[in-house]
């Protein structure tokens, strides 16, 4: 038996896998396709001169990151068949960027062709694109290409949306960061009336894009009140552990901490997350 049939690899990570294996070792990706067919694409060798081609492709990374969005599928299977000639690559920036930004496009259609429900599948598939998206980022940070990372959030946080809203508190376990902005599309975010008023609603969008970071895991909020002293404003956003801040007979849940976040001259007039109290 020849090595291609006694080998194939994995068309979301490039993991080399033996035919008895039904999932890849690396990411859990099914070695049978839907149709119950073997994927027999990468069963054939990949030459020298179709590898130099993809990577042609991959240069020009603002069109191929079209490809990963538009089309997954076809990203995924030209990233693979690129590791198999270059194994060694696919710790690399690129390969990270592109394949995180295939994996979020197909979380995202996996989602929606569920009914924009989050069944064991897509729940899987989102939470192995976070964990990705932290591997693309780190790596991107590394080898200079800063420019990518907002692309990289963009997508990442479109699947943190959808994961948050369902699993509360499990962007936060798989990042280890969270967003004010999560919770509020989950609509596990109140605001107090005093705060409706007092906060502009620019401020309000400004705070809920901070990145936060916190011992415990944060699954609703409440911004409780909002004060100005000497030039500087503060908002009090109390933290909760549950998934709602309200309990039974509309009585408040314990609060688990305080995220304390200001604005002043000194930052340069933008929000900021001062502590946790």
């Amino acid at each position: 038996m020849s090595e291609t049939n006694e080998w194939r690899f994995c068309p979301l990570c490039g993991t080399a896998r033996q035919p008895e294996q039904k999932f890849c070792t690396n990411c859990g990706n099914p070695v049978i396709d839907t149709t119950g067919q073997p994927d027999l694409q990468l069963d054939a060798e990949v030459t020298t001169e179709e590898s130099v081609a993809i990577l042609i492709e991959m240069t020009d990374m603002e069109t191929f990151l079209h490809l990963c969005s538009d089309n997954p599928d076809k990203a995924l299977l030209k990233i693979s068949k690129f590791l198999k000639v270059n194994p060694d690559t696919e710790t690399s920036s690129m390969i990270l960027v592109f394949r995180f930004i295939a994996l979020a496009a197909k979380a995202k259609l996996a989602y929606e062709s569920n009914g924009c429900s989050l069944v064991p599948s897509v729940f899987d598939s989102c939470k192995q694109c976070l964990e990705e998206f932290r591997k693309a980022r780190t790596a991107a940070i590394a080898e200079s290409l800063e420019q990518w990372v907002p692309v990289l959030e963009a997508s990442m946080e479109e699947v943190a949306i959808l994961l948050e809203k369902h699993v509360p508190g499990k962007v936060q376990d798989v990042l280890g960061e969270t967003k004010m902005k999560f919770l509020a599309y989950g609509n596990r975010l109140d605001l107090h009336k005093s705060v409706e008023r007092n906060l502009p609603t620019s401020d309000l969008r400004e705070i809920c894009e901070l990145t936060i970071t916190a011992p415990f895991t944060i699954r609703s909020a409440l911004f409780g009140s909002v004060s100005e002293l000497s030039g500087q404003a503060r908002a009090y956003i109390m933290l909760f552990e549950q998934p709602d801040v309200w309990g039974p007979n509309e009585q408040m849940n314990p609060s688990r901490g305080m995220l304390v976040v200001t604005k002043s001259n000194h930052n340069g007039g933008k929000w900021e997350v001062e502590k946790i109290a």
